[in-house]
């Protein structure tokens, strides 16, 4: 079985107003974490959407079809409130990780997690390691300005076009060494 590579230019990534929701099917699993750690990669510290404790990074780096949410740095709770284009799609991780083969597979069978959105869980997808390319970008909390060749793997959401209007997204998940605990109120528009 060939594996799948993912690579991405660090702005490669999330949705934009004027996306269509055919434009978004479902990404594959190299496709999907590729792309979301080319986004996280893409920032530098004070940008950061997976250290950001309130939201107001959510748009930085967000072009496409598929607008990306982040998970946390730390096990303290979180709150974001941001503002997404009507018709992106959303991918987020409730758990992620980058490593070897077998460091997913340790990761992996050690991840539990929830999402629920307005009310009602998602049902998360396991999703192996996989090979991934990440850009490096000055100053960047994953890379540097080195480009990284690794594994990635984690419990994921892909989700179609929220309606207009706010919704409450809650994300809690752990793994090895790892809690997620974060509350997202979306406004889409």
């Amino acid at each position: 079985m060939a594996q799948q590579v993912a690579t991405a230019s660090p702005s490669g990534g999330a949705s934009s107003a004027t996306s269509t929701p055919e434009a978004a099917a479902p990404l594959t699993a190299a496709d999907l974490q590729g792309r979301w750690w080319n986004w996280v990669a893409s920032s530098n510290p004070e940008t950061d959407p997976v250290a950001d404790s309130d939201g107001r990074h959510c748009a930085s780096g967000q072009s496409g079809a598929t607008w990306f949410l982040a998970d946390t740095a730390t096990p303290t709770p979180v709150t974001r409130e941001c503002t997404v284009p009507t018709n992106a799609h959303l991918a987020f991780p409730i758990v992620n990780h980058l490593g070897t083969r077998q460091a997913c597979d340790q990761f992996m069978a050690a991840a539990l997690g929830t999402a629920v959105l307005d009310g009602t869980m998602k049902e998360a997808e396991r999703l192996g390691a996989v090979d991934i390319k990440i850009a490096g970008a000055p100053g960047n909390p994953v890379t540097s300005e080195t480009p990284l060749s690794t594994q990635a793997c984690g419990l994921w959401i892909q989700l179609p076009p929220l309606s207009q209007g706010t919704h409450t997204l809650k994300i809690m998940g752990r793994a090895v060494a790892k809690s997620v605990d974060v509350t997202y109120t979306l406004h889409v528009q």
